[in-house]
């Protein structure tokens, strides 16, 4: 009787934490999928939301940045601190977008969800100066590239931060990105890494 009433305990115990479990699933899904509703909340989510939101908002600008050079210039804008009728802009403490994604992926990383939350800082950083090999410099998205470059190294000293975040995440992708973020900095423009997947 005892053994069966352990067993009954057990199971309603292992029942209850996976239905945590799923809830805790479909939580997190419907962020992402509220984050997909547009670059302009995205960008405001990364300059303003707390650590995890903004790494989900980071993921989703990763996923659609790629060439487009409209929202290549929506992310510009907004780490000059231009989106403040939209609610973006900058924050209280001064900080604009990059600035913000630059402070996050120099922050440590205690849990194997922080490392992919630092990536998605790393990635956002990658794909906004990834210039195209297949086009020249006159080419608009590589002007981009080229801008967001120049911004992170002569307003955000980025170069300083990025060190940081090489030596905090030695041995483990982030560095590693971190440090072809570095490359760029000093005029490696086809300095690549591989980006993380969102599966």
């Amino acid at each position: 009787r005892s053994t069966v009433t352990a067993l009954a305990i057990v199971a309603s115990a292992l029942l209850f934490f996976q239905r945590k479990r799923q809830q805790a699933i479909a939580k997190t899904e419907v962020e992402v999928t509220e984050l997909d509703i547009s670059v302009t909340e995205a960008l405001r989510t990364v300059t303003h939301g707390p650590r995890v939101k903004a790494a989900l908002a980071a993921r989703a600008l990763v996923e659609i940045l790629n060439g487009e050079v409209q929202v290549l210039e929506e992310v510009l804008d907004e780490a000059r601190g231009m989106h403040e009728d939209l609610g973006g802009g900058r924050r209280m403490d001064g900080r604009g977008l990059l600035s913000v994604v630059l402070d996050e992926l120099a922050a440590p990383a205690m849990l194997g969800s922080d490392e992919l939350e630092v990536e998605a800082f790393a990635d956002l950083l990658l794909q906004c100066t990834a210039f195209d090999r297949e086009w020249d410099a006159t080419d608009e998205w590589n002007q981009l590239t080229v801008q967001a470059i120049a911004f992170l190294r002569e307003e955000e000293q980025a170069d300083v931060r990025l060190a940081k975040a090489e030596r905090q995440h030695s041995g483990r992708n982030a560095g590693a990105k971190a440090a072809v973020l570095r490359r760029r900095l000093q005029g490696d423009l086809m300095a690549s890494a591989e980006m993380s997947s969102v599966a």
